[in-house]
């Protein structure tokens, strides 16, 4: 009855009804107006009743209290029987239960309800969690006000009802507990646990979450006390915590590509930037390396990288550049026999790095032999474009001079005075060709004849005495006077020009502005591409690549790649192989012995920038992998102290002959070649396992989940992990 009310009261508060509103609803209900009446009868005021419930009214009927000379103190409530807590601790646990049912049935009525338009009730595991939590709260105030202390009935209660979960806890025997397998048996007991506080009833998920954090710490100490456990741990975690396996997965690999990330950043490269097959190759390496509990060699990850996308397997010297392996090594691969394989290994390793640089070269398309083929090529193309450019404007030309309007009279008096003038400022007159002099002198003589058609006549006659005025492609006296008189031509089209644009009606001029911006949109190509100017010079083809590909001005070689592109894109990939074939003759000796230094030079030399204009991204990326990769693999690297002189492998072949002498290599030579062949092996075999071992919080993260650690945290702050058994084994 009492929960009930309770439960109808927190209803209607959550439906906004005032308390009087409450109480007049209340007194509605026959059992509750009788229950009412008899308090009353009893001399209990009606105020006194609804304050007990919670509620606030004020009654008009109700006589004002008496003033009394001392106020008598409530009687306590009856403290509930052993009984009743005992049923109190199992309903704890049988409602949490109920909760779970409710929850997924109301889950399954909203499916229903959306996909197939039914109209089940969705809110029955709210409406049982309100009115359980207030019956509960009722029971706990009528502990309290009564004076009932520790409630043993209710954990009796409580623990008959998580009887058979409770069998499941495990006590350590001979196991440490600071130790793997003392921390597995801690987590299993925390999961019991955490199972049992999970199963009580809970009002909210903050309460539900407390319960099995209780629960958690609970069953630790419990498992360290000494309890036992039983055989199912395994099944009762998968039902309790059904995630929990996906769940350490995603924490094992966040560790381990974050030892990965840390490992990269060193070198400037992300995890997005490689292939699905280099990070599952680190993925793998790195997890047995930390679950061996070592720690990884960030270098070797860094290196691993490279080579993996070169594809060349790498020795342990080559993996992790150790000074001592390399020396180790390059002794190793001086002995006769045993060290013959990785001396093969080794040799092929330039082998491959030159193949790797003939695979980028080939891939490129490029046909030429040569650099002198290649600029060749590039020099035809843009002198075809050229070619065409040129008929086109000189078409366009032609097309002018036959349109209406060429007999537009210009103001020719004008325009002989600015030559004759400007001649004169600069003392130039006397150079003047003397065919353009008697020009001037006609039109100054005559204006009226000097009509549009005319002056373009003259343009035409004025830049055919430009060019002859050249000597060896350097300008004259001449040239400069030629020059001062086109200006002035040029500057009174140009205003001749303008109006009659403006005016309109004049097809003549129309034509000569289209056929004027074709012929200055071409004279602007010649001059953004240097490569073409010096061809047109006659420099060349192998002069030009040297000047304009391998050492040209960036901005310049990107349009002189575009227009090729456009206008021939063979010639581009003829460009690009031979540019690979220098950085190749560059990083591969005439004996085949690949040369990082060399390679880096040559990339050096022509610069990323000049590489980035010619060469796609990947193809960029490709060829500084493979610089780094014979870095890796040929590069002896500092305080490595390799004896070149060869006296340590002769020694050791100097008693190889002696093993081989008859008696003697029956008896000895199986056990120098096994020792040899197993220390030629080991190095053979390439991993990123470092010297040290992993951090404590690595190993944490491989091993225990947050909960777990958050376990041994609450113990270690109570006192039952510390001092000697904090020592790590």
């Amino acid at each position: 009855m009492a929960s009930q009310t309770l439960a109808f009261i927190s209803k209607a508060r959550s439906n906004g009804m005032k308390d009087y509103q409450i109480w007049n609803e209340l007194r509605k209900d026959p059992d509750f107006n009788a229950s009412t009446k008899r308090a009353r009868a009893s001399g209990i005021p009606q105020e006194k009743i609804a304050q007990e419930l919670g509620l606030r009214v004020r009654f008009v009927d109700s006589p004002k209290p008496k003033p009394q000379p001392k106020p008598q103190p409530t009687p306590k409530p009856e403290k509930p029987s052993f009984l009743a807590d005992v049923g109190a601790g199992m309903d704890d646990i049988y409602s949490g239960v109920k909760q779970g049912v409710l929850w997924y049935g109301d889950k399954a009525a909203e499916r229903s309800n959306t996909l197939l338009g039914t109209n089940f009730e969705t809110d029955d595991y709210e409406k049982f969690s309100k009115e359980k939590a207030a019956e509960k709260k009722l029971y706990e105030k009528t502990r309290k006000e009564s004076g009932a202390g520790m409630n043993v009935g209710r954990f009796v209660g409580q623990a008959v009802a998580t009887a058979p979960l409770a069998g499941l806890s495990k006590g350590y025997g001979a196991t440490k507990l600071i130790s793997v397998p003392g921390v597995a048996i801690t987590a299993q007991n925390a999961a019991v646990g955490g199972a049992v506080g999970g199963l009580g009833f809970a009002e909210n998920a903050g309460q539900r979450e407390a319960n099995i954090a209780s629960g958690v710490v609970g069953g630790a100490l419990g498992g360290i006390a000494g309890d036992k456990i039983g055989k199912g741990i395994a099944k009762v975690s998968q039902k309790v915590v059904p995630s929990a396996k996906a769940t350490a997965q995603a924490r094992v690999s966040a560790t381990i590509d974050d030892q990965i990330e840390i490992a990269l950043k060193q070198s400037n490269v992300k995890m997005s930037d490689l292939s699905d097959d280099v990070i599952a190759g680190l993925r793998k390496d790195v997890a047995a390396a930390l679950k061996s509990g070592k720690a990884v060699n960030k270098e070797a990850i860094a290196r691993k990288v490279v080579l993996d996308r070169v594809g060349i397997r790498p020795t342990q010297a080559q993996l992790t550049g150790d000074p001592k392996l390399w020396q180790k090594q390059a002794e190793l691969a001086k002995i006769q026999g045993a060290g013959d394989p990785l001396r093969d290994k080794l040799v092929q390793d330039n082998v491959q790095l030159a193949g790797l640089l003939d695979d980028v070269a080939t891939k490129t398309g490029g046909k030429v032999d040569d650099a002198y083929g290649a600029a060749s090529g590039a020099v035809d193309a843009l002198k075809g474009q050229q070619a065409q450019n040129k008929a086109f404007y000189g078409a366009a030309y032609d097309n002018a001079r036959k349109a209406a309007g060429n007999d537009i009279v210009l103001d020719g008096r004008g325009f002989a005075n600015d030559a004759i003038t400007k001649l004169d400022e600069q003392y130039a007159m006397s150079s003047l060709p003397p065919g353009v002099s008697k020009i001037i002198k006609d039109i100054e003589k005559n204006p009226q004849a000097f009509t549009l058609g005319k002056s373009e006549e003259l343009i035409k006659i004025l830049n055919r005495e430009y060019g002859s005025s050249l000597q060896n492609g350097q300008p004259t006296s001449s040239t400069y006077a030629i020059g001062v008189v086109r200006d002035a031509l040029e500057t009174r089209q140009s205003e001749a020009m303008q109006n009659l644009l403006s005016a309109g009606g004049n097809d003549a001029a129309q034509a000569y502005q289209f056929a004027r911006d074709a012929y200055k949109f071409n004279a602007q190509q010649i001059e953004s591409i240097p490569l073409l100017k010096d061809a047109i010079k006659g420099v060349e083809p192998d002069k030009l690549f040297q000047k304009h590909v391998l050492n040209g001005n960036v901005a310049e070689l990107q349009r002189t790649v575009e227009l090729l592109n456009n206008v021939n894109p063979q010639s581009v990939a003829d460009i690009k192989g031979q540019v690979v074939k220098f950085i190749s003759d560059k990083a591969v000796n005439q004996n085949g012995q690949f040369s990082p230094a060399g390679m880096k030079r040559a990339l050096d030399s022509i610069g990323d920038r000049r590489l980035a204009a010619m060469f796609t991204p990947d193809e960029v990326a490709r060829l500084k992998d493979i610089g780094m990769a014979g870095q890796y693999l040929v590069t002896q690297p500092a305080h490595s102290y390799v004896n070149n002189s060869n006296t340590s492998a002769a020694l050791m072949n100097f008693f190889g002959g002696i093993i081989n002498r008859p008696g003697v290599r029956v008896l000895l030579s199986p056990l120098k070649d096994v020792a040899d062949s197993a220390q030629v092996s080991r190095a053979m075999k390439a991993n990123i396992v470092g010297d040290a071992k992993a951090s404590a919080n690595v190993i944490n993260n491989m091993m225990l989940g947050e909960g777990d650690k958050r376990m041994i945290e609450r113990l270690t702050k109570l006192g039952v992990i510390g001092g000697a058994n904090t020592t790590s084994r």
